[in-house]
């Protein structure tokens, strides 16, 4: 499909035109640096911790788990007791990115939001997840960055956290670590 889509763009500038600003064909369009403008339909945020306060140490499960051979599931390699406490080295928050329409500018004039490159009132980004501090990781344009103050009540994407974790029966792997663990928040 996509040597046809390149073939009616070499033929056609209209349709070249309407494929990448209308969007017919996503994936295609790109921004100036040549990466894609959408966001992969499954993000994953290696290394997250997805909250202020967030920290990999030891946590006590709060429940009984499966422990999978890598994050998203698959092979189960264990098992955790409610109780039984385990040591949390890393994680990722798999996440659907969501299109949104910016409703102000991100920065702000005169604020500290480390928003890189900036987002105009009426773009087009992608919520990835939240980081704390009414943060947020967003897709824009090809760029991954962080915006900060979205209304509590807004459309949030659906993520899932996944956490390595190490067993003290020498069992290492991954489980589903929101709302699992007590322990989770250093500053509880």
């Amino acid at each position: 499909m996509l040597e046809r889509v390149r073939s009616e763009m070499k033929r056609s500038p209209v349709f070249a035109f309407v494929a990448i600003i209308g969007g017919l064909y996503p994936g295609i369009a790109s921004n100036a640096q040549g990466l894609p403008d959408t966001p992969p339909s499954i993000y994953v945020s290696k290394g997250a911790c997805p909250f202020e306060g967030c920290v990999y140490r030891d946590w006590i499960a709060n429940k009984d788990l499966d422990v999978y051979g890598g994050p998203g599931g698959g092979s189960v390699v264990g098992h955790i007791r409610k109780g039984e406490r385990v040591h949390a080295t890393t994680g990722e928050v798999h996440c659907r990115p969501l299109r949104v329409v910016a409703m102000r500018n991100h920065p702000e004039p005169g604020t500290y939001e480390p928003t890189s490159p900036p987002i105009k009132k009426g773009q087009v980004y992608f919520l990835l997840h939240y980081l704390g501090e009414g943060q947020w990781k967003v897709w824009f344009r090809g760029t991954v960055t962080t915006i900060e103050g979205r209304l509590p009540d807004a459309p949030k994407p659906a993520t899932t956290w996944w956490a390595q974790v190490k067993t003290s029966r020498g069992i290492t792997g991954w489980v589903i670590a929101t709302d699992n663990f007590d322990g989770q928040d250093m500053l509880a």
